[in-house]
C-alpha cells in the first residue's frame, strides 16, 4: 500500500517538471493483482485504499487524467469492492453536493455511489430524489439494506467541501444522532486516511453521543458502543491523535457538567485545583471579601438568593516554558453557585 501511495506522488512530480508520468502505469499490474484479492478487502479498506484509489483517479497538476488503462482498471476495482459487507448496525457514508449530482439517466456521477447504487437495485437513487438529499450540511437520509453486512446505510451531507474539519466534527455528530434514532450499538464509517482529520472524527463521534443524564430520572440512554473508522489504519500517530481527542472531549464534558450543575452539588473547583495544582490554582472569595474588592454590582445580584454568595476564580498557568500565546482563563462567577438564574462563565485572557 504504502509503494501505491508513493507512486502516485512521483507522478505528480513528474508531470509538474514536464515529464511523462508513467509510474503508476508501470505500476498499474501490482495494483491490480493486490486489490484483486477479495479475502483482504475489508483489510485494503480499513487502510485506506478508497484514498489510494482516489489519489490515483485525480487529475494531474496540469490538468490532464490518468491514462484510459489506469482509470478502466481502477473502476473494475471499485465495482468488486464492497464497502457495505463491514458487519455491524450502521455504515455511515460522509458525501458532498457534487457526490450527488446525477447524469441524464437518474444515474450518481460519482463511481462509489453509483457502485453502491447498483448494489442496492437502484434504492439509494430512489430514495435520495424522494427525500430530496443533496447532501447539504444538516441532511442525512438512513437506508435499510437486508441481506447485507450492514443492517442500515446511512448517508450524511457534509455540502460544498469536506476540505476541513468543521464539515468532519458535523459529519460525526450527525452519525451520533443517526445512532441514537436507531438504537445502534456499533457504526462504522468510511473516511480520507489523512491523519490531521482523525481526531476531528474521533472527538465529534464523542461529543456527538453525550448526553448528560446525571440529573434524569428517566433518560433515553444511546447504545452505542463501538466505532469502526476505516481507513486510517494503525499505528502511534494515529494513536497520538486519538489521546489528544479523548482528552479534549473529555474536558468539554467536564466544563458542560460544571455548568449543568445545581448549586447543592457543585464543588469541583477545589477539586480541580488540587488535582491538578501544577497548572491549576483557585481563589474563593466570600460575602465580606466582595465587599472589600467593592464588588457592590455582583453582592446586588446575589442579595436575590438564601444562599451565601461565593465568587470562584480558577486559573491556569502553563506549567513550565516561556507563554507563547494567550490563554482564556475562566472566571466561574457566583451564578455557578447561587443559581439565581442559569449558570454564567466569564471568559478573558489573563
Amino acid at each position: 500500500m504504502a509503494e501505491l501511495e508513493v507512486t502516485a506522488e512521483e507522478d505528480a512530480d513528474l508531470n509538474r517538471q514536464g515529464k511523462p508520468a508513467v509510474n503508476k502505469l508501470k505500476k498499474l499490474p501490482l495494483l491490480t493483482e493486490v486489490l484483486s484479492k477479495k479475502q483482504l478487502q475489508q483489510e485494503f479498506i480499513d487502510h485506506g485504499v478508497l484514498t489510494l484509489l482516489k489519489n490515483w483517479l485525480e487529475p494531474l497538476p496540469d490538468g490532464s487524467l490518468p491514462n484510459i488503462n489506469i482509470r478502466a482498471a481502477i473502476l473494475r476495482i471499485l465495482t468488486d469492492i464492497d464497502v457495505v459487507e463491514w458487519k455491524g448496525d450502521i455504515f455511515a457514508i460522509g458525501v458532498t453536493e457534487k457526490d450527488m449530482t446525477k447524469d441524464d439517466n437518474k444515474r450518481f456521477e460519482n463511481s462509489l455511489l453509483k457502485n453502491l447504487d447498483t448494489k442496492l437495485g437502484g434504492h439509494l437513487s430512489e430514495a435520495s430524489s424522494e427525500e430530496d438529499f443533496t447532501g447539504k450540511p444538516g441532511q442525512s437520509m438512513v437506508l435499510r439494506v437486508p441481506g447485507h453486512g450492514a443492517k442500515r446505510i446511512g448517508f450524511i451531507g457534509l455540502g460544498k467541501s469536506a476540505a476541513n474539519a468543521y464539515a468532519f466534527r458535523n459529519f460525526c455528530e450527525a452519525i451520533a444522532a443517526a445512532a441514537k434514532n436507531a438504537q445502534a450499538s456499533n457504526v462504522g464509517t468510511s473516511n480520507e486516511s489523512k491523519l490531521n482529520i482523525a481526531s476531528t472524527i474521533a472527538s465529534g463521534t464523542v461529543l456527538g453521543t453525550y448526553e448528560d443524564n446525571k440529573f434524569k430520572s428517566d433518560s433515553n440512554k444511546l447504545g452505542l458502543k463501538s466505532v469502526d473508522i476505516l481507513g486510517f489504519g494503525t499505528g502511534p500517530q494515529l494513536d497520538k491523535k486519538l489521546k489528544y481527542a479523548e482528552d479534549v472531549s473529555s474536558a468539554v464534558i467536564f466544563g458542560k457538567e460544571l455548568l449543568n450543575s445545581p448549586a447543592n452539588v457543585l464543588t469541583r473547583a477545589t477539586k480541580i485545583a488540587s488535582t491538578y495544582n501544577d497548572v491549576f490554582s483557585s481563589t474563593i472569595l466570600n460575602a465580606e471579601q466582595c465587599k472589600e474588592v467593592k464588588m457592590r454590582s455582583y453582592l446586588g445580584v446575589a442579595a436575590a438568593s438564601e444562599n451565601p454568595p461565593h465568587f470562584i476564580h480558577l486559573c491556569y498557568k502553563p506549567p513550565s516554558g516561556p507563554i507563547k500565546a494567550k490563554l482564556s482563563s475562566v472566571v466561574i462567577e457566583a451564578q455557578l453557585l447561587l443559581i439565581i438564574d442559569s449558570a454564567s462563565l466569564s471568559i478573558y485572557n489573563d
